[in-house]
């Protein structure tokens, strides 16, 4: 069931469907006892839907980036894996938008 919900908001499904009585696709999972399909929706509909869901990792990697450019990430004693993540400094571009553009998005 997790499979099918996946795909159907891989092709545009609307997370915030509800039917005629506004029962909501993640109360219809807890409903029907699929409790990690029902956690899954709740933290797609927490981060806004699904394009906002699949972002949030690239966000959180490009905060990383940033701080570790500047210094400002450590990982005590392991160092090696920030260069191993980032080998060159980041992109001072990002589709045409300017770095302050870019922490602007974040």
């Amino acid at each position: 069931h997790g499979a099918v919900a996946f795909l159907c908001l891989s092709r545009g499904a609307d997370i915030n469907w509800a039917t005629s009585g506004g029962t909501t696709s993640h109360e219809i999972a807890l409903e029907n006892g699929y409790v990690a399909m029902a956690a899954w929706l709740g933290r797609v509909e927490a981060a806004g839907g699904w394009a906002c869901y699949l972002s949030e990792p690239r966000y959180e990697l490009v905060v990383l980036r940033e701080l570790s450019a500047s210094g400002r990430a450590r990982l005590h004693g392991k160092e090696r894996v920030l260069d191993f993540l980032f080998p060159q400094p980041p992109p001072t571009t990002l589709f045409g938008l300017g770095k302050e553009r870019v922490l602007d998005l974040l």
